[in-house]
């Protein structure tokens, strides 16, 4: 499957990928540059656009993209990326078991989590904001 990007101005040059997944990257790494990131971007924290409820996406989304897109494309590209971010998320907060190991409750009353996972790695979660007459 080959996907040809079109451009809407002569600047830039027309693009062409082998599969959604590429152009995913390539977005992700186009806004990382135009962002003057160093880093990079990645693909779950691309910005594609929203659906409307009736399944339609906004046309403000692709007025603002610099290349023609049909919006069947547009939707097959969101679609992949919602599968990407779930896929972050089962990698990164369901596969590592994190347990609750001490609640440590604080003056402004917030609450932080200390947990750990199945390879004994620990991080501090902020279960509940700092809130009342403190902060």
């Amino acid at each position: 499957m080959s996907i040809t990007l079109v451009s809407k101005s002569r600047s830039e040059v027309d693009r062409e990928f082998r599969s959604l997944g590429e152009l995913l990257r390539w977005l992700a790494a186009e806004q990382a540059w135009n962002l003057g990131e160093r880093s990079g971007t990645s693909p779950r924290d691309l910005y594609v656009g929203t659906r409307y409820r009736n399944g339609t996406f906004s046309p403000v989304h692709a007025a603002f993209f610099p290349w023609e897109i049909d919006p069947d494309l547009f939707g097959r590209l969101h679609d992949l990326q919602a599968r990407y971010r779930k896929w972050v998320h089962y990698l990164t907060e369901v596969y590592p078991q994190w347990t609750d190991i001490e609640t440590i409750p604080y003056m402004d009353n917030s609450v932080e989590v200390r947990q750990e996972d199945r390879w004994g790695n620990t991080r501090q979660v902020q279960t509940v904001a700092p809130h009342g007459d403190l902060c």
